[in-house]
């Protein structure tokens, strides 16, 4: 298929979209939302709660199963290249399947944990992340026919899978309160309940209903099968020309700084509340943290869903503004409320610019509610200038976002262990400031077309 004819065929879906009513456009996005939350609640509190499991069972890798987060980062941009390629091949809905059976697999692994294990089903699950997130967005795309509906579709997605993030961190602060060792009954017990969860989530993938995948339109009508496979090739093709065009780079610092983002909501905020020993009961405050970061998520998200005849009489740029501005607020407020070193070790210092006396709970939650808040605003945004800037090739350009914020998140795990918060911070504030004059740029360039 040559590339002109690509992109005809990518216009006309996008006013067709496989001959879906609203209706079930709808319902397909519900149930892919559905099936991340319960996915993502098996594997998110899978993750959270591994190094309890793992020093239980006096199992002498917990430092490089630490790392195991970078590891997996990595290994998930290294598959790029073939993403675009895949997705095209397999269709949307079977490449979400296959990948989510490495989520699957990962959970199970805690059954019986080993190093070897361990590693293995990382690799696994990075590379099952990579093909899972690609066609979840261009999925997306394909069942909404305008920007607007792609913030709505986007919202109520996001909303199901932030309700991921509630239901793990209610689990944590709950039933694991307290709790230092895991014996072998409870972790059988849990690791079985999630992986059950997983196994529903990955089950209702195979109801969602796309258009079919090259080489079940090679077969429907009567062409060969290399057509297909040249069909993936032109898609790896056209994902590498992307990367030179203006758009991408002008979006670039955008999704650079997503990752960064990303990686501090996830993986550095919890650590640096567990780790701040003057915070009462530090360690029992991550999950309340964590729910309030899925709830400020949800509430964003709403905005967009039942708000969204509002937010179309205001421009993208303005709403990307108002929640990175949040940000800025939300990242001023924990440079004074943590000690410094609180990134990588446990410490009962208090905060290097003592504002409030000491580490303050409020402020903590406050500041988990803005991120959260920031986090459901700015992935409206982005998903739905992706659809608005690159209709005929959605699926390489979701490519190259997993892409460059994996790298991006990885970078940020690896740095945050060398840095101390203050300088963490700071380069978050950068790079936020940086993504508000690129947008700026970028969204200027899509007025001009």
């Amino acid at each position: 298929m040559e590339e002109n004819d690509f992109i005809v065929e990518c216009e006309e879906e996008r006013g067709a979209r496989s001959g879906l009513s609203d209706k079930w456009k709808l319902v397909n996005v519900i149930l892919m939302g559905f099936a991340f939350m319960l996915l993502y609640t098996a594997f998110l509190t899978t993750s959270m709660i591994g190094k309890y499991v793992t020093d239980s069972l006096k199992i002498e890798i917990r430092e490089d199963f630490e790392n195991n987060d970078d590891f997996s980062k990595f290994n998930h941009s290294h598959w790029q290249q073939f993403k675009t390629g895949v997705v095209q091949l397999l269709g949307y809905k079977t490449t979400m399947f296959i990948a989510s059976l490495t989520y699957l697999l990962y959970i199970l692994v805690y059954l019986n944990p080993t190093p070897l294990f361990l590693y293995t089903a990382s690799v696994l699950n990075g590379a099952g992340g990579a093909f899972l997130w690609t066609a979840q967005g261009a999925f997306l795309h394909h069942l909404s026919g305008t920007e607007q509906l792609m913030s709505r579709n986007t919202g109520i997605f996001t909303a199901f899978f932030l309700g991921s993030m509630i239901n793990g961190n209610l689990y944590i602060m709950i039933a694991w309160q307290g709790e230092k060792y895991v014996s072998s009954e409870m972790r059988r017990k849990i690791i079985t309940i999630f992986a059950i969860l997983a196994s529903f989530g990955c089950f209702l993938l195979l109801f969602l209903h796309g258009r079919c995948c090259a080489l079940e339109s090679a077969k429907k009508n009567k062409n060969p099968p290399k057509q297909a496979f040249s069909e993936f090739f032109q898609s790896i093709k056209r994902t590498f020309k992307l990367i030179f065009t203006e758009k991408m780079a002008l979006l670039a610092p955008y999704l650079i700084y997503y990752g960064f983002y990303f990686s501090f909501l996830s993986g550095v905020y919890p650590t640096i509340v567990g780790n701040s020993k003057n915070l009462e009961d530090s360690s029992a405050q991550v999950g309340f943290t964590g729910m309030l970061t899925g709830i400020g998520g949800l509430i964003s998200c709403a905005v967009f869903i039942f708000g969204g005849k509002f937010c179309d009489k205001i421009n993208r740029l303005t709403i990307a503004f108002s929640f990175l501005a949040i940000h800025l607020v939300a990242f001023l407020l924990a440079s004074v409320n943590f000690p410094n070193d609180a990134n990588f070790t446990s410490t009962d210092a208090l905060p290097d610019w003592n504002l409030f006396g000491s580490t303050n709970l409020y402020i903590a939650l406050i500041i988990s509610f803005l991120i959260g808040f920031g986090d459901g605003g700015l992935k409206v945004v982005l998903y739905s200038s992706i659809s608005e800037a690159f209709p005929a090739d959605t699926t390489s350009v979701f490519a190259l976002k997993q892409f460059i914020e994996t790298l991006s998140i990885a970078t940020c795990f690896f740095i945050s262990s060398s840095i101390n918060l203050i300088a963490l911070l700071s380069i978050l504030i950068a790079l936020n400031i940086l993504s508000i004059i690129s947008f700026f740029l970028f969204r200027k360039r899509l007025n001009t077309e």
